[in-house]
């Protein structure tokens, strides 16, 4: 299993704990991409770009047009949706012998963020959040709210390097955050795993030891280390 996880408490990790397991595909890097920002507070154009991939995707899904596939609070696609297209990105990736890539983002305090807060203080936190996670995402890549305290995201054509890639930037992102020199007053704690869908790799192990990578706190877990 090939798998990423970054804690931005300790980033960084030296070249001799790097893991050594490879990764099929090519070894180049993750082209960034214009970011979709929040959806709904984004310029027109961006809104406009998004809804046109939206009507896209729910084509190519065979879903209907009204089928509600953005979370409201957060712009990202919503679980539901998640499951209508990742068969057939699992497929895609396969039959084009191309890499699908898992990254499981998880706010490591939520409780502590949310408890006693106002809606309107939680909303802005979870607005922000999605926009930092949209920002660092290419226009190619799925951002989904997968629970109150996670989001994941499946980057399309991302193999263990980009992974490793995309993990190190987040966790410099979101470094600041949890001493609350963010956007947000907050302190927010985020957790980064990610794993890479290969052959002879089942796609829900994937999904699940990216998830548990990112909640993982014993250091036990054999988890390729970036």
């Amino acid at each position: 299993m090939n798998l990423a996880r970054q804690d931005v408490h300790d980033a960084g990790v030296p070249e001799d704990e790097v893991g050594r397991d490879g990764a099929p595909g090519r070894c180049d890097e993750v082209a960034e991409g214009k970011g979709l920002g929040e959806i709904s507070h984004a310029p027109k154009s961006v809104r406009q770009t998004a809804a046109r991939r939206d009507t896209l995707v729910k084509t190519e899904a065979g879903l209907s047009t009204s089928f509600p596939i953005r979370d409201p609070q957060s712009g990202a696609y919503t679980r539901a949706f998640f499951d209508e297209i990742v068969d057939r990105e699992v497929e895609r990736s396969r039959r084009h012998g191309s890499v699908l890539s898992v990254l499981s983002i998880v706010l490591a305090n939520w409780s502590d963020v949310t408890r006693a807060a106002p809606v309107s203080v939680v909303d802005d936190a979870v607005r922000t959040v999605a926009g930092t996670l949209f920002a660092n995402l290419r226009m190619t890549d799925y951002l989904f709210r997968w629970e109150d305290d996670e989001f994941l995201a499946l980057l399309v054509e991302a193999n263990l390097d980009g992974c490793k890639l995309k993990v190190a930037r987040l966790a410099e992102t979101f470094r600041p955050w949890r001493e609350g020199k963010g956007p947000l007053p907050q302190r927010i704690k985020v957790r980064v795993g990610a794993g890479v869908l290969g052959p002879g790799l089942a796609f829900p192990a994937v999904l699940h030891m990216s998830r548990q990578a990112a909640r993982d706190t014993s250091g036990e877990m054999p988890v390729l280390r970036v």
